[in-house]
């Protein structure tokens, strides 16, 4: 299963990405028009990145440490992020500043992995 750590990496890697920059352009730019198709690719995405991060610690064999628990949940906040973008589209500022936090937070965990 070693072989595979490098395209599932990859993988999440991509999957994360397309899941916050489609946050941020739903933040950004809230078109109601778009909604369906902002929030069905955030979604994807999103699910990709939670297999394929889970698929990681199974790889790694890391189980389940503080610091996977906490991109788990910063992956859960991302998610609701992009309803709130359409709820509340005065709030850009705001938002986007939540949106950033979490993206220090999840990148801080994968980099130190405390305990």
């Amino acid at each position: 299963m070693a072989e595979y750590y490098s395209y599932f990496h990859l993988a999440h890697l991509c999957s994360v990405f397309a899941m916050i920059a489609l946050t941020a352009a739903a933040i950004v730019a809230p078109i109601p028009e778009l909604r369906k198709r902002y929030l069905g690719l955030q979604g994807s995405a999103g699910l990709l990145a939670i297999i394929f991060g889970l698929g990681l610690t199974g790889i790694l064999k890391t189980g389940f440490p503080l610091w996977v628990n906490v991109k788990i949940a910063c992956w859960l906040l991302i998610s609701i992020l992009i309803g709130l973008a359409f709820r509340m589209p005065e709030k850009k500022g705001m938002l986007i500043g939540v949106l950033s936090v979490l993206v220090v937070i999840t990148l801080s965990m994968v980099s130190f992995k405390p305990a």
